[in-house]
C-alpha cells in the first residue's frame, strides 16, 4: 500500500499478517527498500516523518541501508570483552583475573548484547555510580560506609583501555565513551606493619602449619613482590649463583630482576617443590599448576598475630616503609619495589642492583628479628657477618655497646652509607648534622660522593665509587645523640672503627 503524499513510502504486509512500513527508491543508481519500522508500534505519522528523513539523507549522498547494515554488523560489548581478555590482557597483564572480575561483578548482562556505538558517555557515568553505591561486603555497617569508589575508578579506567583498542582494532569509529569522566577520590592505604605486630606476624609463621604458605608470605614480606607475581615464579626464574630472581610478567609491563637476600635464598632451598616442580609453589588443585589463592592462609595468620585489618598487599607497602624508615633514598625503594612513577622509571631501569641487594639484604635481617622464635633463621646473615660483609644487618646492628653518648661504627660501614645515600640522608639516620657528618669522614679519610654525583647516578651515568685508604688507629669522638648501646661484634676484617 504506497503513500500518495510521499513518493517511495509505503506498508508493507507480508503472507504472516506482518505489517511493516518501508520507503523503496534509488541509491547509488539500485533500487533499495529500507525497513522504517513495524505498524502499530510506529505510527502512520512517524513513519512518514521517517521516510522524508531517509530520502532527504540519501539526496545528501548518505547510504542509510548501508549505515543499517554496518550498524547490525558492528561488535556488541561481549565481544570486545572476551576479545580484550583473549588477545590484550591474560597476554599481557598479571592482573588479568582482577580485569575479568571486574567485568563479571559489575557490568549489566544487558551490555553484553550492546552494539559499542549504542553504549554513550552518560550510561558510563550511569554505571560508575551505580558501582559507586554498592555495598562493600568487606565493610561492616550501613551503606554510607558501603560504597566501592575505589570498583568504580577501576572500572572507569578499564573501560576507557578497552574502548581504546577497540578502535584500534577496528570494532569501533565513534568516540571513546569512557574519557572525560571524573573519578571518584581515593584515600590511598598506608597501613604497614610496625615492629611489634611483625613480630606476633614471625611468630605466627613459625606456628602455621603449611610449609609452602609459610614460606611465601616470609618471602612476600623480604622482598616486596605483588601477590601474583611470586605465586607463579619458576625454579627457572631463579638465579642462585648470581643470587636473583627474574619476574618475567610484572604490573609495570616490564621483567623485574629482583636481588634475594640472604634468608629468601635459605627459604627458597629449603623448599620441597624445588626438585619436584617447574613451579616454586606447586598446587595439583589449580589449573594453573602453582598456588593461586593466599586469603584463606593470611585470613588465618593474621589472626593468630592479632592484626585483622592488615591485607596481604600490605606486606609490600611494610617492606617499603621499612626501607624508607632505614634512611633508603626513595628511588632505590622504587627500584626494589619495581614502581612505574613517570619521574623516576628512568632512573629505577639504571640503578645498579648492589645498593639494591644490600638494602634488602640489611632489611630482610632487621624484619626477622623483629620476632622471637620463627622457623625463618637468621644463621646466614650471622655467616655473612663472620665473612666481613659491611653491615649485614641493617641500620643499628652494627653499632657496639658503648655509652649512652657514644656511637661506634665500622669504618667500612660508614663507608658504604655514604656511597648508598646522600650525606643529609646517613646524618639524620646518625643524629647529627650533614656538616658534621662531612667534617668526619674528612678527617678520618673516608670519601664522599663528589657534587652532582646523585643527579648524574639518576641520568643513568654510571659513577665509580672512590676506595678508602689505610687508616690504623681507633678514634672515639662523642656526640649529643643518644645511643641504646645496643650490643654487636666488632669487624671481622680488623676494620678501623669510627665513633659518633
Amino acid at each position: 500500500m504506497r503513500d500518495d503524499q510521499l513518493t517511495g513510502f509505503a506498508l508493507r504486509v507480508t503472507c504472516n499478517g506482518v505489517k511493516s512500513f518501508v520507503w523503496e527508491g534509488r541509491i547509488k543508481g539500485r533500487m533499495r527498500r529500507i525497513t522504517l519500522g513495524q505498524f502499530p508500534a510506529l505510527s502512520v505519522l512517524d513513519a512518514r516523518k521517517a521516510a522524508l528523513e531517509t530520502k532527504t539523507a540519501i539526496v545528501h549522498g548518505a547510504d542509510p541501508s548501508k549505515e543499517r547494515a554496518d550498524q547490525r554488523a558492528e561488535a556488541t560489548f561481549g565481544e570486545l570483552a572476551n576479545t580484550y581478555l583473549e588477545r590484550h590482557a591474560r597476554q599481557r597483564k598479571v592482573s588479568w583475573r582482577e580485569d575479568e572480575a571486574l567485568l563479571n561483578n559489575h557490568v549489566p548482562l544487558s551490555w553484553r548484547s550492546r552494539r559499542l556505538s549504542e553504549i554513550s558517555r552518560q550510561d558510563v557515568i550511569h554505571l560508575r555510580d551505580a558501582v559507586s553505591r554498592k555495598t562493600d561486603p568487606r565493610k561492616k555497617g550501613n551503606a554510607k560506609a558501603g560504597g566501592i569508589p575505589y570498583a568504580a575508578n577501576h572500572l572507569i579506567r578499564l573501560l576507557r583501555a578497552m574502548f581504546n583498542l577497540a578502535r584500534d582494532w577496528g570494532m569501533i569509529s565513534a568516540d571513546n565513551p569512557a574519557t572525560r569522566i571524573k573519578l571518584f577520590p581515593e584515600r590511598k592505604r598506608d597501613r604497614f606493619l610496625s615492629p611489634d605486630e611483625l613480630a606476633r606476624v614471625n611468630q605466627a609463621l613459625a606456628q602455621e602449619p603449611n610449609e609452602s604458605w609459610r614460606a611465601y608470605f616470609a618471602l612476600s614480606l623480604m622482598l616486596g613482590t605483588r601477590k601474583s607475581e611470586l605465586l607463579a615464579t619458576r625454579w627457572t626464574d631463579l638465579e642462585f649463583k648470581q643470587r636473583t630472581l627474574r619476574i618475567p610478567q610484572t604490573k609495570a609491563g616490564r621483567p623485574h630482576l629482583l636481588p634475594l637476600p640472604t634468608p629468601a635464598i635459605s627459604i627458597l632451598e629449603s623448599l620441597p617443590s624445588r626438585n619436584a616442580s617447574e613451579w616454586v609453589f606447586p598446587s595439583t588443585e589449580s589449573a594453573t599448576g602453582h598456588m593461586v589463592s593466599p586469603k584463606p592462609a593470611w585470613a588465618r595468620i593474621r589472626r593468630a598475630a592479632g592484626v585483622p585489618d592488615v591485607q596481604i598487599h600490605d606486606l609490600r607497602r611494610t617492606l617499603g616503609s621499612w626501607l624508607a624508615a632505614s634512611g633508603y633514598s626513595l628511588p632505590l625503594i622504587g627500584r626494589a619495589l619495581n614502581h612505574s612513577n613517570v619521574s623516576t622509571t628512568a632512573i629505577y631501569a639504571r640503578l645498579d642492583l648492589d645498593p639494591v641487594r644490600t638494602a634488602l639484604e640489611n632489611n630482610a635481617a632487621m624484619m626477622l628479628s623483629a620476632g622471637a622464635d620463627t622457623k625463618i633463621q637468621t644463621e646466614e646473615v650471622a655467616a655473612s657477618v663472620a665473612k666481613g660483609d659491611p653491615d649485614p644487618i641493617g641500620s643499628t646492628a652494627f653499632l657496639r655497646t658503648v655509652p649512652p653518648e657514644t656511637s661506634v661504627l665500622t669504618r667500612e660501614a660508614l663507608y658504604q652509607r655514604v656511597w648508598s645515600n646522600p650525606v643529609e640522608s646517613v646524618a639524620q639516620q646518625l643524629g647529627i648534622s650533614g656538616r658534621g657528618l662531612s667534617k668526619i669522614c674528612l678527617r678520618f679519610e673516608i670519601p664522599v660522593p663528589p657534587r652532582g654525583y646523585w643527579t648524574k647516578l639518576a641520568a643513568g651515568k654510571r659513577q665509580p665509587a672512590r676506595a678508602t685508604p689505610n687508616l690504623s688507629p681507633e678514634i672515639r669522638i662523642r656526640t649529643t645523640r643518644k645511643n641504646s648501646g645496643t650490643p654487636v661484634e666488632p669487624g671481622q676484617m680488623g676494620e678501623t672503627l669510627v665513633s659518633l
